[in-house]
Parts: C-alpha cells; structure tokens; sequence
C-alpha cells in the first residue's frame, strides 16, 4: 500500500554561468529593486486647466484644453402637463 512514485531526474552536465555574465546580472537585479523604490519619489509635472461656462450669457459649445463639453447625447422626458404651460 505504501507505493510512492520516484522518478530518477536525468544527470544535468551544467556548466557554470560565466562570472561577467553572473557580475552584470547582479548589478541589473540591484539596479532595477533600486529604480523599483525609487519610483513613487520621482517628480510629477501636471497641467491644470479650466474654464468658465456659461461665459458672456452664451450657451455655445465649449471646447477647453484636455476638455469638451457638448453633449453626445441627451435622452430627455418631458410631461405632457409642461406643454399645457407653454
């Protein structure tokens, strides 16, 4: 009852890594945990922009830097009493 399955592994004849080569992924493996760190400390740079709007009494489309504000698409219900008003 106690059959346990070993497989025999193959004998690898692996050679060492060459020590420059051993050296530079050392110093890439430092460099990029320290670059990972320093990340969140690095300087942002970002532009603000806005507007005003209604501007002048008019209603126009208003096209701003990084921003558009006219309406794809607009789904209105309108009650039939309101009519009536008008």
């Amino acid at each position: 009852m106690n059959d346990v399955y070993t497989a025999e592994l193959p004998e690898l004849n692996a050679r060492p890594a060459p020590k420059g080569l051993r050296m530079a992924a050392i110093i890439t493996g430092l460099l990029g945990f320290v670059l990972f760190l320093a990340t969140p400390f690095l300087p942002v740079t970002q532009t603000q922009s806005s507007f005003d709007w209604p501007a002048n009494d008019s209603l126009n489309s208003v096209t701003a830097p990084l921003i558009s504000v006219s309406p794809e698409e607009i789904d209105a219900a309108i009650p039939v009493a309101a009519i009536d008003m008008l």
